[in-house]
């Protein structure tokens, strides 16, 4: 990858994607309702992000969130002991990859050393 004529990347896209990532990110959907205060409970979450959703439209209240972590945290079995012993049936868990166009705008414009493939 070049920014402003500088070569600030040549390295596999999962180093590449290892180096940017400063977050782990979980998409999690459940059947039922869930608080925000309620989720930020969850061992390791560091915060959330509730998702539109038309059949909750409360603030702070929804089935469809994104929790995240610190970098190389996987939240997935905090989760699951969550949802189990709140009674929740969990419909969608899944980790969310760092994409190649979010890869490229973060090594595009930060100040960034360069990094070979040594």
């Amino acid at each position: 990858i070049i920014s402003k004529g500088k070569l600030v990347a040549d390295a596999p896209f999962a180093h590449l994607q290892q180096r940017v990532k400063e977050q782990s990110v979980i998409r999690v959907e459940f059947k039922e309702s869930v608080h925000a205060d309620s989720l930020s409970k969850i061992k390791g979450v560091t915060s959330v992000q509730q998702q539109p959703h038309p059949r909750f439209l409360s603030k702070g209240e929804g089935s469809h969130w994104l929790l995240y972590s610190e970098s190389g945290i996987d939240l997935r079995e905090e989760i699951s002991h969550y949802a189990k012993e709140n009674n929740l049936t969990l419909l969608t868990l899944q980790v969310e990859e760092t994409s190649l166009e979010e890869v490229f705008k973060s090594l595009t414009t930060n100040n960034n050393q360069p990094t070979t493939n040594d």
